[in-house]
């Protein structure tokens, strides 16, 4: 696990089916000493299983340089966009 909560896990029922960008929007996780850590997203990912299902997740690159799925962290608590200013 890393320090974000992310434990390895299998998706391979799963497809990325469409990608759309993600700005102003950040995933904010809890860590041990309770502070709240906001990483910025790369994108959001439409994610199709096999059976047809689909949901979204946002996507972000970890202090490693891995895109994750914020959702998958142990430790995540929510989404939040940065600006609600609508240009």
């Amino acid at each position: 696990m890393n320090s974000l909560g992310n434990e390895p896990h299998n998706k391979m029922n799963e497809k990325i089916t469409q990608i759309i960008p993600a700005d102003e929007w950040v995933a904010v996780f809890k860590m041990d000493d309770e502070a709240e850590l906001s990483m910025p997203l790369n994108c959001w990912a439409l994610c199709q299983a096999e059976d047809g299902s689909s949901r979204i997740e946002g996507i972000y690159v970890d202090a490693s340089g891995d895109c994750r799925a914020a959702k998958s962290a142990v430790n995540f608590i929510r989404y939040k966009r940065l600006s609600t200013a609508i240009a």
